[in-house]
């Protein structure tokens, strides 16, 4: 574990045990030794997924690529390359073999495999805060999703559900998040499991049991029924077992966002940001962007049916008081996040309704004169 302790120990600003770090290397020389010793016609390198070395990781696996014949074979190890970007976060890494994968899949890439790279993309769009690209890519993944490597289904769930919220607007976050049958089927099961206090995969199993066998007298058609061993497969291979608290707080940010329940979802926010967002490693960068835009997001649905509302009914909606909710708006007006205005003297907000085609029209418009004016100055100068 050298490289990775000289590598934890410099990110974090740690002093290095010179010692210690000394003993490792000797102890990973050693082993590599011991590697080479046992296999005398292989080139390959063994042991960095056990010391976390990442350049010899990556040289590894991009030579065992230039030997490997088959695209499915290639594609996995360009999978492999992902994972080790995805894991320190090397941009580039990231991009280029992204790439790498879509050539190999347009020259034979098996469906599975394809929607596995749905996921790669997803999670790496999601962590430079591309939500709109990360949400369009999980929610093609939830149907076929077989990345186990990557994240379990849970965890896909998750950043599906979030991420649609913050990116997806409401018709197509009704008919591409509420109203999807396996994320509805995930969520309802986990909810179910922890008001019996019992494991989802017991409960999934139990359920499985009474019903084939005539036990249980429930409405449940063909479909549903299906749904319900598929996300019991799902449950089976999903090897990550941890507690899954998070798809109850997704579902409470979704449907009191969506039902504009917004007191709730002021709490239901707040409890995301510090259980869950500030914790995970691909979005706790990007905390405080997600809570703003959401915030916004719902301040605009609340106001998007009125033309004034008094201030003081707004902050009661929300549950916060008129000070903070006053300052919130003021900030997003300002920086033009909100088509409004507040008339302190009268205590009221006044909404500014904005046709969507002609703000479109003006930005063409105004993306055109700098387009022409851009071309002017490169002719003046050509002539």
């Amino acid at each position: 574990m050298a490289p990775f302790y000289e590598y934890m120990c410099t990110s974090m600003k740690i002093p290095i045990d010179q010692a210690l770090l000394d003993k490792l290397k000797e102890q990973n020389a050693k082993r590599l030794d011991e590697i080479n010793k046992q296999l005398e016609d292989a080139e390959k390198n063994l042991g960095e997924s056990d010391i976390v070395d990442k350049e010899n990781s990556v040289a590894a696996f991009n030579k065992t690529f230039e030997k490997t014949v088959g695209v499915g074979y290639r594609i996995d190890l360009v999978f492999n390359l992902i994972r080790i970007g995805l894991f320190f976060m090397d941009h580039q890494l990231i991009t280029e073999n992204i790439e790498k994968a879509k050539e190999l899949m347009e020259k034979g890439g098996d469906w599975d495999r394809k929607n596995r790279l749905r996921s790669y993309q997803g999670l790496y769009l999601m962590a430079i805060r591309d939500m709109k690209g990360a949400a369009d890519l999980f929610l093609e993944a939830v149907p076929t999703f077989g990345a186990y490597e990557l994240m379990n289904y849970e965890e896909l769930i998750f950043y599906a559900v979030i991420t649609s919220v913050c990116a997806l607007d409401r018709p197509d976050l009704k008919t591409k998040v509420v109203n999807c049958s396996e994320i509805q089927q995930q969520v309802s099961l986990d909810v179910m499991a922890k008001s019996f206090g019992v494991s989802k995969e017991y409960l999934d199993q139990q359920l499985f049991n009474f019903i084939s066998s005539g036990k249980l007298s429930c409405r449940i058609d063909a479909r549903e029924f299906r749904i319900f061993f598929k996300c019991q497969l799902f449950q089976l291979n999903a090897e990550i077992g941890r507690n899954n608290a998070n798809l109850p707080i997704a579902k409470e940010l979704l449907y009191t966002f969506y039902n504009c329940d917004y007191s709730n979802f002021m709490i239901a926010l707040g409890k995301l940001e510090r259980d869950f967002l500030v914790k995970d490693r691909y979005l706790q960068l990007h905390c405080r962007y997600f809570t703003r835009t959401l915030r916004i997001k719902a301040y605009q649905q609340f106001l998007t049916p009125y033309k004034t509302v008094s201030l003081d009914v707004m902050a009661k909606s929300f549950g916060v008081s008129k000070e903070y909710l006053d300052q919130q708006l003021f900030n997003f007006i300002s920086s033009g996040k909100l088509s409004c205005r507040i008339d302190a003297c009268k205590g009221i907000i006044e909404t500014a309704q904005t046709d969507q085609k002609n703000l479109f029209y003006k930005k063409v418009i105004h993306d055109g004169d700098i387009l022409l004016n851009k071309v002017q100055k490169l002719s003046r100068i050509i002539n």
